[in-house]
């Protein structure tokens, strides 16, 4: 049989082409550890890197703000840290299972005194009319920007202040949040004086008063709090702490950070609190979670 005559070169050529080298088909690719170092911080030339030096001190925290507040969800209470340290704490009113309060980091931009209420367009809003600044307004005396359409205010509902019970914002009595917002403008507003601003709180009329200085807000769901040595466990308002078995752990954590360490822990008797406190709370002294001796508590507490 005759093969023509470009069939013939083919074969020829195609030995020759698979005999070439491997490396010269790879020219482009780099080879592998620097294309681990390449990809490790392409900003960066791999040869001005070096490991870290243990001997070298950490970098130091950032400093806690001057002052801040932290609203505690599961725990209806809001705290006034200054430079870290707690201070004042007021009981409020967060929204409830059907309307919670968004958590997460804020700044308090702005401080409305007097306010009128608007009824928002939401369903449970739909009877309910504008109602002007004074004593039963739903607003109270004065609201706290965090966002748009949230904030902290005041109320005239002050016998549901510690349980979940608004439609989102924070409610504060008003002989709270008045001194609260005193205490913001200090801060964030200081070329208003105080006399200034019970001025303009006394007139009754709606007064806006942007915040040169925004205040950091935090809003947390912290369901397992060491206070007084007793492990206090909140209402879960918000079914977020999952069974029992996660809050016997978060119970486990919580006494960890305060000394308690965990092969001290009375794992039966942190279940029979986590059990017994998922729904509505509960309390229990430490020394009743842990297999040393009261004493040893006590001295790991610092109490």
């Amino acid at each position: 049989m005759r093969h023509a005559p470009w069939k013939i070169l083919l074969a020829t050529l195609i030995p020759l082409l698979c005999a070439l080298p491997a490396a010269a088909q790879d020219a482009d690719r780099p080879e592998p550890d620097a294309a681990r170092e390449a990809a490790a911080d392409p900003a960066e030339p791999a040869a001005s890197r070096s490991p870290a030096d243990p001997s070298e001190p950490a970098e130091a925290a950032e400093p806690a703000p001057p002052l801040e507040l932290v609203v505690n969800i599961p725990a209806g209470r809001l705290e006034v840290l200054r430079d870290g340290a707690v201070g004042e704490t007021y009981p409020v009113s967060v929204g409830g299972p059907k309307h919670p309060t968004p958590m997460g980091r804020y700044e308090i931009s702005k401080a409305v005194w007097n306010p009128w209420w608007h009824p928002p367009k939401s369903f449970w809003a739909r009877n309910e009319k504008p109602a002007a600044p004074g004593p039963n307004n739903p607003m109270g005396r004065v609201k706290l920007y965090y966002e748009p359409l949230f904030f902290i205010h005041g109320t005239p509902e002050t016998e549901k202040l510690g349980r979940p019970a608004s439609h989102g914002c924070i409610r504060m009595a008003n002989l709270d949040v008045v001194p609260l917002a005193l205490l913001l403008h200090q801060h964030a507003t200081p070329g208003l004086g105080r006399e200034e601003i019970e001025r303009i709180s006394a007139a009754g009329k709606t007064r806006e008063i942007p915040f040169e200085e925004p205040v950091p807000l935090s809003i947390e769901y912290e369901l397992v709090e060491v206070s007084d040595g007793r492990v206090v466990v909140h209402p879960d308002v918000y079914r977020r702490g999952g069974g029992r078995e996660q809050l016997a752990e978060r119970i486990v954590e919580a006494l960890a950070t305060h000394g308690v360490a965990a092969e001290s822990v009375d794992r039966e008797q942190v279940a029979a609190l986590a059990d017994e406190a998922r729904e509505q709370g509960g309390s229990r002294p430490v020394e009743e979670l842990v297999s040393t001796s009261p004493q040893a508590v006590a001295a790991t507490l610092g109490r």
